[in-house]
């Protein structure tokens, strides 16, 4: 049996063909809008936008997929891998950066212990200039 479709019948839900065709897009792409999604989604599969939304919903609750906010942008999501990935982005040019190195896994743990929660997920975003534009003040 499908590793998905376990996942969802024991979480309660249906592995429906929308459901499929969003996780695929966002398996194979950076982060992308909801709209961006629905847009890919479309060509393959009879969906509607809000069909979209309602289905990013539940890949969230089940921790499928994660939401990136960017400031200022639209919010985005991507499929939850077990490595997690941070990016640094030039405040001046927007190059960014990613890497893979995780520093937050033990305070992760404190921050579990203190609060009782069960962390599913973080992001971090830093923000800085670049050596490009830093040699090259404007």
């Amino acid at each position: 049996m499908d590793e998905k479709y376990i996942k969802f019948k024991e979480q309660g839900y249906k592995l429906t063909k929308q459901r499929c065709e969003i996780l695929d897009v966002l398996e194979g792409s950076p982060p992308l809008e909801a709209e961006e999604v629905f847009q890919i989604v479309s060509k393959h599969c009879p969906v509607n936008l809000s069909t979209v939304y309602r289905n990013l919903g539940i890949l969230l609750k089940m921790g499928l997929i994660r939401k990136v906010n960017s400031t200022g942008q639209a919010d985005q999501y991507e499929l939850v891998k077990h490595n997690c990935k941070h990016e640094l982005k030039c405040l001046k040019c927007g190059s960014k950066v990613i890497f893979s190195e995780c520093i937050f896994d033990q305070m992760v743990k404190e921050i579990e212990a203190k609060t009782h929660y069960q962390v599913k997920q973080h992001n971090l975003e830093i923000y800085g200039t670049c050596p490009k534009c830093s040699k090259n003040p404007q």
